[in-house]
């Protein structure tokens, strides 16, 4: 199979669509390296804007409510979130922060967040957006940091 941003989307959804609100599910996606599968969608510069909200839109639900801990710091995901807060798409941008929201959790990751600079790139964002949401969203991601 074509290895198309069309074919992604559609496994993508298929997945998501397979795994999300199942817990078996889930924990068996996340179990056999499913964050590298999303992950591989975010990084890629060819994949849109919108097929990477829709991947960080499943991290997010993937994440929400779970032990977050050592699963996904295998995976790296803060430093292929980081450079998707610098886009134009505004919602894109708060679902990143959601999933960023949910994953600065302890002092190692703070420690990759200040060498990354996400505090200037939060201070980036705080300055070209007027959304209260993503305002507050910044304000607490900064906090933890």
């Amino acid at each position: 199979m074509e290895e198309s941003e069309e074919n992604r989307s559609k496994c993508l959804v298929a997945i998501s669509s397979l795994v999300r609100g199942y817990a078996d599910g889930e924990t068996a996606f996340l179990n056999s390296s499913g964050i590298n599968f999303i992950k591989n969608i975010i990084v890629d510069t060819q994949n849109s804007d919108n097929l990477k909200m829709r991947a960080i839109f499943f991290l997010g639900n993937l994440l929400r409510g779970r032990n977050v801990g050592e699963e996904i710091k295998q995976f790296k995901i803060i430093p292929a979130l980081i450079p998707l807060l610098k886009s134009g798409d505004v919602d894109l941008r708060e679902k990143v922060l959601e999933v960023l929201d949910l994953v600065v959790l302890d002092v190692d990751d703070v420690k990759e967040c200040q060498l990354l600079n996400l505090g200037e790139v939060l201070d980036f964002v705080k300055q070209s957006t007027t959304l209260q949401e993503e305002l507050d969203l910044c304000d607490r991601i900064k906090s933890k940091i």
